[in-house]
């Protein structure tokens, strides 16, 4: 169930029962909750005139961040869970301009799938391929391609199926060498079979190189954490 959360700013399209991202919007007031992690984290790496690819988008947090800072020339958005995307595109219509919503997933190859939601944290639903599913499944070069998009960076927290969406992407990634943030979670990578050593492996193909986005050695991180991937010089 959505609900419409008032600001000082104007309404906020939430998913009423979420007990992680939208409670802590709440807490927050803002949308952009996380705005000081990604100004100090994330944005430093982005380049003037950025197009960026938000795969896993959710209800908008961390666009709405990308989409503050002026460097940032559009942002693309992919959410595949229709009650996210519903919040989504309410919460970003301002940034019409300068944003696109798009209710799908981004995989390894055009599909179908099923959004599952494990628990009551609404931002952990993952995507299940399935020929009857009724969440369409796209994939990065097929998107780019149409849409004539050249993206220089891309954050995706996608619930384990990032290795898929790489594998999608593979020849936009080879043409335009964007820096990424991926997450890496192991439970969820392990539910769409895929390692954490195949995420590696394939950006070490791509010649990428990476690591923590607080510079924690990898060797040190758990189970979830985020990465920072650069491409080839």
């Amino acid at each position: 169930m959505i609900e419409y959360f008032n600001t000082t700013s104007g309404d906020i399209a939430l998913i009423k029962d979420d007990t992680h991202i939208c409670k802590w919007i709440k807490e927050h007031r803002r949308l952009d909750f996380d705005h000081a992690m990604i100004n100090r984290v994330i944005l430093p790496y982005v380049p003037n005139g950025s197009v960026v690819l938000n795969v896993g988008a959710y209800v908008g947090d961390t666009a709405k961040a990308l989409l503050m800072d002026s460097k940032i020339k559009e942002v693309h958005c992919f959410e595949p869970n229709p009650e996210a995307f519903e919040c989504l595109a309410f919460n970003l219509q301002e940034h019409v301009h300068r944003c696109v919503v798009n209710n799908y997933a981004l995989g390894e190859e055009s599909a179908s799938c099923f959004v599952h939601l494990p628990n009551s944290n609404f931002g952990m639903a993952n995507v299940v391929l399935d020929e009857g599913g009724d969440v369409a499944v796209n994939t990065i070069d097929n998107y780019c391609q149409d849409n004539h998009i050249n993206p220089n960076f891309i954050y995706a927290d996608i619930e384990g199926f990032e290795l898929n969406m790489l594998k999608g992407g593979r020849e936009t990634i080879i043409k335009n060498r964007p820096i990424m943030v991926l997450e890496i979670n192991e439970p969820a990578l392990a539910k769409n079979h895929t390692t954490m050593k195949q995420v590696f492996d394939y950006l070490d193909e791509l010649g990428y190189i990476y690591k923590e986005v607080y510079n924690t050695p990898l060797k040190k991180c758990h189970t979830q954490f985020d990465i920072l991937c650069f491409p080839p010089r």
